[in-house]
């Protein structure tokens, strides 16, 4: 610690070399998501009321690390970022420090290293009111638990559908949905922390009745849309808009950009991914078409598909046709009764015969 700044005096990134390593070489590689722990302690007496310890973050692109001015200009690490492991007043931050150095146990932190912070050169500060502290340069890798992660500068560019990654099996009639053409595609860049879609899209839709009675033909769109950051440890950023009065959820993530159709009614585009332009060039030559659709449907005043082939309309789109009426069955039955008792017959004709066979007093009274 020293109280000529926030990292003690020194001014460039990965500190300006002591006499065993080189200037920009003292630093720590650590992965996104793992936790750093600090300890910092008053040289002198330093004993005030006003003493109080916290933390701050800052980061720059790899090779431009952060300097000690622009941690003079960082903001606090909120309440609830890091962990307090020791202080005169257990578990408070910032932490009150007015015993100075006399708090022998020392100021100690535990903070987490930001996923969104991959890829990237940072600095933790650890100070107190006065902007007195130390810092510790990391070089942030882009392996999170095992997988390679992408932030948001990783995915800035133009995506083009190129006629291929398309999923048809999740649309209300499988194999049967409105498709993108190669002239759609999508511009991503950056707006602060959220992600900028502007779309221009051409979609072809078959031309059959079940596309038709839904006011599906056709069409081109354009918009600006925000996708912002989804939670969990996979980055990703997500929106969802209408396309073609249809609802469909936007996903970045991977670079690659998602379009899924989350429509709760009658999903009639279909899924797909567009690989970035640069990452990914290869386009087929003919358009992609899901025009398998099926025949015998219409829409009922609730506006859902029915079919329309067993004459009592109440089988909806998608489940089998089960109402075939009660006579095939109750053909089966007869027959399965038949070959019961045939078989009977078989095993013991002379019984059934004697059964048959009339007494004597039968037979007189019959004569």
């Amino acid at each position: 610690m020293s109280t000529a700044g926030p990292c003690g005096g020194v001014s460039a990134w990965g500190g300006s070399g002591d006499g065993t390593t080189t200037a920009g070489q003292q630093m720590t590689g650590a992965d996104p998501g793992e936790t750093v722990v600090m300890k910092i302690q008053y040289n002198g007496g330093h004993k005030s009321p006003s003493n109080q310890f916290q933390v701050r973050w800052a980061c720059g692109a790899q090779g431009s690390g952060p300097t000690e001015s622009q941690l003079r200009d960082a903001t606090d690490l909120a309440t609830g970022t890091c962990t307090v492991l020791s202080c005169p007043t257990d578990g408070a931050y910032p932490c009150p420090a007015p015993q100075g150095n006399d708090f022998t146990p020392g100021y100690i932190m535990s903070c987490p290293i930001p996923v969104l912070d991959a890829n990237k050169d940072c600095t933790f500060s650890m100070l107190d009111q006065r902007d007195w502290g130390g810092c510790l340069d990391i070089a942030v890798s882009r392996n999170y638990q095992g997988n390679e992660i992408y932030v948001l500068a990783d995915h800035v560019g133009t995506y083009t559908f190129k006629n291929k990654d398309v999923t048809t099996t999740s649309s209300l009639f499988p194999n049967c949905c409105c498709t993108m053409k190669s002239t759609s595609n999508f511009e991503v860049t950056e707006n602060g922390d959220d992600a900028q879609v502007s779309a221009t899209l051409s979609f072809s839709c078959p031309n059959h009745e079940v596309m038709t009675q839904s006011n599906m033909t056709d069409f081109e769109e354009s918009f600006t849309a925000n996708l912002v950051l989804g939670s969990g440890g996979n980055i990703s950023w997500i929106g969802q808009r209408e396309i073609g009065s249809q609802l469909i959820e936007l996903k970045l993530t991977d670079k690659n950009l998602y379009y899924t159709n989350v429509d709760p009614n009658q999903p009639m585009i279909c899924d797909g991914y567009i690989r970035r332009d640069q990452d990914d060039t290869i386009q087929t030559a003919d358009n992609f078409v899901a025009e398998n659709c099926p025949s015998g449907y219409t829409l009922n005043e609730n506006g859902e598909f029915v079919s329309i082939d067993n004459g009592d309309g109440t089988v909806v789109a998608g489940e089998s046709d089960a109402t075939i009426g009660a006579f095939p069955f109750i053909v089966v039955i007869v027959f399965i009764l038949i070959c019961a008792g045939g078989y009977v017959f078989m095993k013991q004709p002379e019984r059934i015969l004697a059964n048959k066979t009339p007494s004597k007093d039968v037979e007189n009274n019959l004569r």
